[in-house]
């Protein structure tokens, strides 16, 4: 049983059909489905367009924040035709209700037609620039979310006319419960058991079986038998040719996403997408669009460049720890020199399970030799919690431009390799570089890692090169050629590509101490966990590669940020005077503007949470879902709460929503102290066996308390609403608010996600979202009356 109020939704016994054949209760599954397929519709597409845009989680910030904006759109449109005597609310909502799942599933094909290169021009292993990502997010979720969003007002308006009291809040905890739903499914069975294709079909079956349940209790259509019997035979035809229907789409769909090569291998781990093309004889392995291994022909030449320099930096490396992308070439280079013992880690095992099928022989021997120790397990966290001390801690070429791979490159980061390593053992990673000259966003990107890497050990050398090579030790670093020349004919490896002369070139010393003194004068930050700026400054590089017009916007921003922060300042006290001091509506704008203020902080707190736990962690996939989901119960219990109270309540007037309004105002500030606090202590966690499991139970408690405190809001909101604004109906209220908590959450996705983070943190970061509450409980307490 299901119970929102008096909402009952019983699915047991001889008399399920009757109890869902009752109008009432039809409405509610209708909208506990909406939840559904808006939460699974959401994380589907999330998923979907990460793989498109290479797995930055700033995609995930766009992602929402567009969808956001869209529903904002939907409920705002939604809300205004519930007030059109000539559309009759039921015939409306059937009809978007019946086009959204279809939507879902064009919006899925849409967004990997769009890849392969329809409407916009891609370049196969290039990712899509800012405009053509935003271009592609709106394309793709705009349909869907805009119809998804008109649903809730609509709801709201049927439920008030079938005389339901509080029936904006009853909808909205209705449709918190089917989000809690869905959002648990897609974690524990969709995300990993179902193709996206599959997933959103299912949502289309499920809608058919209420769609052919409002048919007959609406009684829309004059032929309701002959309807019925349509609908019916339509949902077993759609059954039974489940896997026809989406093997087909889904095949066709892939094949438009990667028109390079055959899709001969797609998988969904808990961690990533994992995708085998093949094309000419060549297998390539893409691990969330990115290409990380060719399965027939590794590329060998920079993996032997790398390794070799490596290893005879170092007198007897017989200890090795490698931290991802080793496979395929540099641990068998590695091993080459005088290894006992070498570590490789690696997050996800299918795709080990992919290498270990691969023809090469290379990658075949690496799984064979006795001395490698494959470890099934995220890199950092086994250094958090090994007690095994190495020669050499090896970083694969692995770029910042993602938090996950940017926690591998972090103060902390280092700190922690610097207790893992022998007396004179080193830290090796390696940047993109140049052999000459470094300037810009290449030059920010080195200078901060260089100066990272020297905050934390004694001594850190470059050897510049199209990868350049950052050695970081606490004793002091040779490489001079002769030294090397001299290690490398003891190791019997002299010859090849190393010869004297090589040598010499790659370790030009006036080329080493020119670019070095460059990157010592490079103004660039150091790269925390949650300052984090390697992650900026790759995303700046990668962006001067596929769109350089768009550095200069981010470099306007890191330069002037005060100043734009000033401007910015005038402007909002400007809009902030005349919508809430000379406006005619300015009442009801202030209790609009709360609610917005509200849907920042949860938007905000569930990117925060997850950028977090990435930084620290560096796998959400998993769990990204599962966050949401706790804050979105946390928001249907608060939400029940203060039904209930204003349930108990009826006869007062409206001083107590308005005293509650305060307490909640200054809840959420604590909760924004509080998460600051806890995810700090998460470091300290992370030494403990089963850090991960622990530290997400703890962010789901903080999510369901954030949570909680937020959803409190929206019903109080909602029975306030009318009493300062005269003639609002359940639909425009439903409309107005939930715009607004929609559209509060896609500015935090744009502004906190991807710039205000990226540039200045976590801690700035949550002390904009206090100030933003601030002005809201401002205009509370001193200017609404009570």
């Amino acid at each position: 049983m299901v119970n929102a109020g008096n909402v009952e939704l019983r699915f047991q016994g001889s008399g399920m059909t009757s109890k869902l054949n009752k109008t009432g209760n039809i409405i509610s599954a209708a909208t506990i489905l909406i939840g559904f397929g808006g939460m699974i519709g959401q994380l589907l597409l999330i998923r979907v367009l990460m793989v498109l845009f290479y797995g930055n989680e700033l995609s995930i910030s766009l992602v929402i924040a567009n969808w956001l904006l869209m529903e904002g759109l939907g409920s705002y449109f939604g809300g205004k035709l519930t007030n059109l005597k000539i559309i009759k609310s039921k015939n409306l909502f059937f009809v978007l209700f019946m086009i959204y799942p279809f939507s879902l599933i064009g919006a899925i094909i849409l967004a990997r037609l769009m890849s392969g290169g329809f409407i916009i021009t891609t370049i196969p292993g290039l990712a899509m620039n800012l405009s053509q990502m935003l271009v592609t997010t709106i394309l793709t979720i705009g349909i869907t979310s805009i119809i998804h969003g008109s649903l809730f007002p609509l709801a709201a308006k049927l439920f008030e006319e079938e005389n339901k009291d509080q029936a904006v809040s009853r909808a909205y905890l209705v449709e918190i419960i089917g989000t809690i739903l869905g959002g648990l499914l897609f974690v524990f069975l969709f995300a990993w058991q179902f193709k996206a294709i599959e997933t959103a079909f299912i949502i289309f079956i499920l809608h058919l079986i209420i769609i052919l349940l409002l048919i007959n209790n609406f009684r829309l259509y004059k032929f309701e038998k002959p309807f019925k019997m349509a609908f019916i035979l339509f949902i077993f035809i759609a059954i039974i040719l489940f896997n026809p229907i989406t093997d087909n789409l889904h095949e066709f769909s892939l094949s438009r996403l990667w028109p390079e090569g055959e899709v001969i291998d797609y998988r969904n781990s808990i961690y990533g997408n994992i995708v085998t093309l093949s094309r000419e004889g060549e297998k390539t392995v893409l691990y969330d669009g990115n290409p990380v291994a060719n399965l027939t022909n590794p590329e060998i030449s920079w993996s032997e460049d790398y390794s070799y320099l490596t290893a005879t930096a170092h007198e007897n490396p017989e200890n090795i720890l490698m931290i991802g992308h080793g496979i395929g070439g540099p641990i068998s280079f590695l091993l080459e020199h005088p290894v006992t013992n070498l570590t490789y880690t690696e997050l996800d095992p299918q795709l080990l399970d992919i290498l270990r099928e691969a023809d090469s022989e290379i990658i075949k021997k690496e799984f064979d030799d006795p001395r490698v120790n494959i470890v099934e397990q995220d890199g950092r966290l086994y250094l958090n919690q090994t007690k095994d001390r190495y020669d050499i801690i090896k970083i694969g070429d692995i770029d910042t431009e993602t938090l996950q791979t940017n926690r591998f490159y972090t103060e902390e980061l280092f700190e922690l390799a610097s207790r893992r390593l022998k007396e004179d053992g080193m830290l090796v990673f390696s940047l993109p570089g140049s052999y000459t000259y470094m300037a810009g966003e290449l030059a920010l990107i080195n200078s901060s890692l260089y100066k990272t890497a020297n905050n934390v050990f004694a001594n850190s050398v470059l050897i510049p090169g199209d990868r350049n090579i950052i050695i970081a030790s606490d004793k002091n670093i040779e490489i001079s050629p002769d030294i090397f020349v001299e290690r490398l004919k003891e190791r019997d490896l002299y010859g090849r590509r190393f010869t004297t002369g090589y040598l010499e070139f790659r370790l030009e010393k006036s080329r080493i101490e020119n670019l070095t003194e460059k990157l010592i004068l490079t103004t660039a930050n150091i790269n925390r966990d949650f300052n984090p700026a390697g992650f900026y400054y790759g995303m700046l590089n990668r962006i001067s590669i596929i769109a350089p017009g768009y550095t200069n916007f981010f470099n306007i921003i890191n330069n002037y940020r005060f100043e734009i922060i000033g401007i910015a300042g005038v402007v909002l006290v400007l809009i902030y005077w005349l919508l809430f001091f000379k406006s005619k509506n300015n009442e009801a704008n202030r209790l609009t503007y709360l609610i917005a203020t509200t849907g920042s902080i949860a938007m905000s707190f569930d990117i925060l949470i997850m950028f977090a736990l990435q930084s620290l962690f560096g796998h959400i996939y998993q769990f990204s879902g599962l966050f949401i989901v706790a804050f979105m119960g946390g928001m249907f219990a608060g939400g029940r709460l203060t039904y209930k109270l204003i349930k108990s309540k009826r006869e007062e007037k409206s001083s107590y929503i308005l005293d509650y309004l305060k307490k909640l105002e200054i809840g959420i500030i604590g909760m924004l102290l509080l998460f600051v606090i806890i995810v700090n202590l998460l470091r300290e966690i992370m030494l403990l066996d089963g850090s991960l499991y622990l530290s997400a139970v703890i962010c789901i408690i903080l999510a369901i308390l954030a949570g909680g405190v937020t959803g409190a809001q929206f019903p109080l909101g909602t029975e306030l609403l009318p009493l300062i604004k005269d003639a609002e109906s359940a639909g425009s209220t439903a409309g107005r608010l939930y715009t607004a908590d929609l559209l509060g959450g896609w500015l935090a996705g744009l502004i906190i996600g991807i710039l205000i983070f990226p540039v200045a943190g976590l801690v700035i970061t949550i002390l904009s979202l206090i100030v933003i509450k601030v002005s809201s409980i401002l205009l509370i307490y001193k200017v609404l009356p009570e």
